[in-house]
C-alpha cells in the first residue's frame, strides 16, 4: 500500500471525515521518479504508459 493510501486509510480508521469529490481541484507534482512504492508517482508512471501504449497501438493499425 502506498503512502497515500496508507494516510486514508489511518484516517478512516480513526473515524476521521474523509470528503471525495471531483469539485476541488488539487495541483501536484508531475514526478516521474516515484518515491513512494504504490504512490502517486507510480500511478503517473502508468497513465503514460498506458498512453504510450494506445499510442503505439493507433499507429500500428
Amino acid at each position: 500500500m502506498g503512502e497515500d493510501r496508507g494516510l486514508l486509510a489511518a484516517l478512516e480508521r480513526g473515524a476521521h471525515r474523509v470528503l471525495r469529490t471531483a469539485d476541488c481541484a488539487v495541483v501536484t507534482s508531475a514526478r516521474l521518479r516515484a518515491r513512494a512504492r504504490g504512490g502517486f508517482g507510480d500511478y503517473l508512471i502508468g497513465l503514460t504508459r498506458s498512453a504510450e501504449a494506445e499510442a503505439e497501438a493507433g499507429t500500428a493499425g
